[in-house]
């Protein structure tokens, strides 16, 4: 599906989607596909904003704050159920607020609905011994960040905190409890008394942490082969080395890309026929349409 690619940036880049859309307006006509073109705009103009956000507090405040993105979308064609009020944690409303204050000063008319149940982040663990990160949505972060002002929650509490519909945080609560992040009495009640566990892998650690890692290592490789994709499609021509550059600058937010697989990755697009090397200076790459 469309929407849940390019959300959660499983897309191998943008032409490739353009491609597809091509042939089903060509099939279905301009109705069909009109809201889909829009959706991929709504996503390079989140792009482009994200960078004028970043820019924006890196001259007025100081701030670097290259650990966030954000997408803009538009309500006529993305399908989203509302969310229900919450409370966001210090932590990350100050950034929200920023930013929606960003973009109405440059926005007139508009109004922006945060969607938490869409939204995700990373959480760096320092309570146990190996420090590990982790990638949780919206909701699991505010229910986690809780614990650096307690040790000790029980279920009401944490409905009391965060103010998630009563369902929805059980739902929450148990996928924390099934991965070892949280440890609690059993069965979770609303007097369960919820704490974080101070090792939360698997007994087959092994195996989890192989499997872990595959899939870590395939989600890395789509996100720099897209990205790769996507900064060649803007600037059309650039030199290698700063291909290399801009890449390791998008993407240190998130993970730190080693250069040799970007390496890699530049070739298996050469191959695929996405790029190409100038014919006179060997170090120059040009974006093929």
């Amino acid at each position: 599906m469309l929407r849940k690619r390019l959300i959660d940036q499983l897309s191998v880049s943008e032409s490739y989607e353009e491609t597809l859309i091509s042939e089903f307006k060509k099939k279905c006509g301009y109705d069909y596909t009109s809201k889909l073109e829009q959706m991929i705009k709504d996503i390079r103009l989140s792009d482009d904003l994200t960078q004028q956000y970043r820019t924006h507090q890196k001259n007025t405040h100081g701030n670097e704050i290259n650990f966030f993105s954000v997408m803009v979308l538009s309500s006529n064609c993305w399908l989203f159920s509302q969310p229900s009020d919450i409370i966001l944690p210090i932590e990350f409303k100050t950034i929200y607020d920023n930013f929606i204050t960003f973009y109405l000063s440059k926005q007139t008319g508009r109004k922006l609905t945060l969607l938490h149940q869409y939204s995700k982040g990373e959480l760096e663990i320092n309570f146990t011994t190996k420090k590990h990160r982790v990638q949780v949505s919206t909701y699991q972060m505010m229910i986690l960040l809780l614990f650096n002002q307690e040790l000790i929650l029980t279920f009401e509490q944490i409905q009391d905190k965060t103010q998630i519909h009563q369902e929805l945080l059980f739902e929450i609560l148990s996928g924390l409890l099934k991965s070892k992040l949280l440890i609690s009495d059993d069965p979770l009640t609303l007097n369960s008394r919820i704490k974080l566990a101070q090792n939360f892998i698997r007994p087959n650690e092994q195996k989890d942490q192989s499997h872990l890692m595959k899939t870590m290592i395939d989600e890395r490789q789509m996100i720099i082969q897209t990205t790769l994709v996507r900064i060649m499609k803007k600037e059309r021509t650039l030199k290698h080395s700063l291909l290399i550059q801009e890449i390791i600058r998008q993407l240190t937010s998130n993970f730190k890309p080693d250069i040799s697989s970007v390496k890699k990755y530049i070739e298996i697009l050469i191959e695929k026929e996405y790029f190409r090397r100038d014919s006179k200076d060997n170090d120059t790459l040009h974006y093929l349409t």
